[in-house]
Order: structure tokens, then sequence, then C-alpha cells
């Protein structure tokens, strides 16, 4: 998979896209958002790009920092 993207400092966010194999091995396109909350939590979120554009949550991960 090769993705790139930008982070925005005012949002907190790093949006990334890209391609590759899909669940079916068909190539896929997909979007990871990347949230960071402060500096010990975060929310990691990957989407797949459907043929119609519009973005399908894959799956979520919420991190935090140990302390």
């Amino acid at each position: 998979m090769v993705m790139e993207g930008n982070y925005d400092p005012k949002t907190k966010m790093l949006v990334m896209t890209g391609e590759g194999p899909g669940p079916d091995g068909k190539p896929q396109k997909f979007k990871n958002t990347t949230e960071m909350k402060d500096k010990d939590h975060f929310t990691f979120k990957m989407y797949m790009v459907q043929p119609d554009g519009k973005d399908e949550l894959a799956f979520s991960i919420e991190y935090s920092r140990k302390k």
C-alpha cells in the first residue's frame, strides 16, 4: 500500500490517501485519518473509498500512551 497526505496543525489531523490490494486482491483506494487529540491520545481510522467516491469505514483504533 502506498499513501500520501498532509497534516493540518490547526485541526491536528493527518489525512492520507492511496491505493493497495483490497479484500478481494484487486486494487482498492483507501483513505486514512489520524486525529491527534492531545500528546497522549489519538484516533486512527481507515476507510475504503467506494467507486461512487464515498468513504466506507473499515476500522477505527483509539490509542493512549501508557504512563
